[in-house]
């Protein structure tokens, strides 16, 4: 892995770093090092399916057997929930993804209860936040069940659970998002998306 934090834009296709100039070059055994030393804080995960319990899977869709859809796999997300210090999660917020119980844990998130993590030997941290376009969920305190953190302008609970395919926590006092500030949309647009790849430029 070739590392230059310089370069302004990241090419699309991974081949392009084998033709850079790089600052350092980083082999995997170090980077998987770095996560089983708990050196890294905090990573950010998406997938197929999340669960009431943050378990996520990107691995298979039905029995794992003989599965219904084989996914992309892995890819390091085992390492970000069992090893990092924090996991936020990036979702789209639909039945079919937000789910009871996953098909199968790639990402091992509070399992089946509060302390399930700690019994199995596993850092106590796990995911923090998971971002939808319509909420941000957390974990509750004592459960670790998935709870509604905070409304996005314009969305309501209902909505919120009929998009989620198991009963949410809904504390009594739901805070609506914070819009991004006018500073945070230019970093977005201007140093981190300048090109539209990631978004349009207008979003």
């Amino acid at each position: 892995i070739r590392w230059n934090v310089e370069i302004p834009t990241l090419f699309e296709s991974g081949a392009g770093l084998h033709r850079l100039r790089a600052m350092a070059r980083v082999t995997p055994e170090y980077t998987f090092g770095l996560a089983r030393r708990g050196e890294i804080d905090f990573g950010f995960s998406t997938g197929a399916q999340i669960d009431r319990y943050g378990n996520i899977n990107i691995t298979c869709l039905g029995p794992y057997e003989k599965p219904q859809v084989r996914l992309v796999g892995p890819v390091l997300q085992t390492e970000h929930f069992s090893q990092f210090g924090r996991e936020y999660v990036v979702m789209d917020h639909q039945p079919r993804r937000f789910v009871n119980t996953v098909d199968f844990i790639t990402g091992a998130g509070y399992l089946d209860s509060a302390h399930a993590r700690e019994h199995a030997g596993l850092r106590a941290s796990g995911p923090r936040f998971v971002v939808t376009e319509l909420a941000v969920l957390g974990f509750n305190a004592a459960t670790k069940r998935m709870q509604l953190e905070s409304l996005h302008p314009g969305v309501s609970v209902g909505l919120v659970q009929e998009r989620t395919g198991f009963p949410l926590l809904v504390p009594d006092a739901i805070p609506i998002t914070p819009p991004p500030t006018d500073e945070e949309l230019a970093i977005l647009r201007h140093r981190v998306n300048p090109h539209g790849r990631l978004l349009p430029r207008e979003a």
